[in-house]
């Protein structure tokens, strides 16, 4: 019983985290088409840097990524309410 007790929470966890999204993959779900608008250039030019965590690192609020693209530049970081662009145009 303990095992299987064991075993259940094991898998339950690792459901949990396969379900988190990566820094990359909320960028790139909830701000890349803002980000796009607010530097006037076409998402597929747009570069993602890493600026406090990595990219592929679990999305967390205060997460800081840097939009690169077109000759413009942004800085962009998640708050509860979303990605906010957070620098000077």
């Amino acid at each position: 019983m303990r095992d299987s007790i064991l075993a259940v929470t094991i898998l339950a966890a690792a459901l949990l985290a396969c379900g988190q999204m990566t820094v990359r993959s909320s960028f790139q779900q909830y701000a890349l088409n803002r980000a796009a608008f607010e530097m006037e250039c076409p998402r597929e030019k747009i570069q993602l840097v890493a600026l406090n965590v990595a990219l592929e690192n679990p999305a967390y609020v205060g997460s800081q990524v840097g939009a690169v693209g077109c000759g413009k530049k942004g800085t962009y970081v998640l708050t509860h309410s979303g990605w906010v662009l957070n620098s000077a145009k």
